[in-house]
């Protein structure tokens, strides 16, 4: 199945077949890996940015399921205000998920610089993974969440919480 990089399993099937793997140990192995699992390897950014400075974050993101994303997505790196809401967004110029293939690790670069004018204090650093068609693109509920990074503050939005930072003076 991981060489046929399989994205769907009908539960419906040959119940004969999916009790034998469940009898086997195997199902939620099978299931897991159906399509793509992406995990949160690493991230690094620095622990306070000064602002109008310029802020560097780099994620490592392991796809540790059977197949790619089968539409275009793009990445984009949300910087979020905790108190003031405020946010800053920076798109990955060339990212799509479609290229992030199982067993591959995905190391992704983003470069940004906080505006001079910005709310001073905590911010959470997200991962939006949205759907690239301009008709889904700004429904949550079509987002890519990664389990391991799940932003529990806003679970409707379905955004990837990275860390956080603090911008000062």
């Amino acid at each position: 199945m991981a060489e046929l990089h399989y994205r769907f399993l009908n539960v419906d099937y040959i119940q004969v077949v999916l009790d034998a793997w469940r009898t086997q140990g195997c199902f939620n192995t099978i299931w897991s890996s159906m399509g793509y699992n992406f995990v949160g390897v690493q991230a690094q950014f620095p622990a306070e940015v000064a602002v109008g400075c310029q802020l560097k974050v780099g994620i490592l993101i392991a796809n540790k399921g059977w197949a790619a994303p089968i539409n275009y997505r793009s990445a984009q790196l949300v910087l979020h205000h905790v108190s003031t809401k405020t946010e800053y967004v920076s798109a990955l110029a060339g990212a799509d998920l479609r290229r992030w293939l199982p067993g591959q690790q995905q190391k992704l670069q983003f470069s940004m610089t906080l505006p001079t004018n910005a709310p001073l204090g905590n911010y959470q650093v997200l991962l939006l993974l949205p759907d690239g068609d301009s008709q889904l693109r700004n429904r949550p509920e079509y987002n890519i969440v990664i389990s391991n990074m799940i932003y529990s503050d806003s679970p409707g939005r379905r955004l990837n919480l990275v860390g956080s930072f603090n911008a000062v003076p």
